[in-house]
C-alpha cells in the first residue's frame, strides 16, 4: 500500500504532545505501508506549526525533519526538503528555503529574484549568492 500523508499524520509522527491513539495510528500506519510519499507542502506546514503552535526551535524542527526523511520507505521532494533545510540551518524559515528553491527551479534556468518582505530571509539568501530582494527598499 501507498500512503500519501497529510500533514496532521506528520505532525503526530513529530510531535508527540497530542493524542497518544493518533500518535500510535501514524506509526503503525507507517509500519504497513509499502511507501510512505510526504508532499513538500505537508513539509512546510509541519515546520510552521512546530515553530508557532509547538514553539519548538530550528535545531529541534530540522533534527524531526531528518528523522523523517531517513526512513527507507519515505519519498519526498528531496531537493526542495534540502533546500528548507540548509535555510533552517542557517536560522532561517523552513517554507522560504523551499519557496526560494521552488521558483528558481520553475524559472528553468532563466535568472531570478526571490522577493520577499521578509528581509531575515533575504539576507540568507544573499549570503549564499542567491538572488533575492526586499521591493521598495535599497538595503539589506
Amino acid at each position: 500500500m501507498i500512503v500519501v500523508v497529510d500533514t496532521n499524520i506528520l505532525l503526530r509522527m513529530l510531535v508527540d504532545v497530542d493524542d497518544p491513539e493518533q500518535v500510535r495510528a501514524a506509526f503503525e500506519l507507517m509500519q504497513r505501508a509499502d511507501k510512505v510519499i510526504i508532499p513538500i507542502i505537508a513539509f512546510c506546514e509541519a515546520a510552521w506549526v512546530m515553530s508557532k503552535l509547538y514553539r519548538r526551535d530550528r535545531d529541534f524542527i530540522s533534527g524531526a525533519i531528518r528523522i523523517i526523511i531517513d526512513f527507507s520507505k519515505v519519498e519526498y521532494d528531496t531537493d526542495a526538503v534540502s533546500a528548507g533545510l540548509r535555510m533552517l540551518d542557517d536560522g532561517g524559515d523552513f517554507a522560504d528555503g523551499v519557496l526560494e528553491y521552488m521558483g528558481r527551479r520553475m524559472a528553468d534556468g532563466a535568472p531570478c529574484v526571490f522577493a520577499s518582505f521578509d528581509r531575515q530571509a533575504v539576507k540568507l539568501l544573499t549570503m549564499r549568492g542567491l538572488a533575492a530582494a526586499t521591493p521598495g527598499y535599497t538595503d539589506r
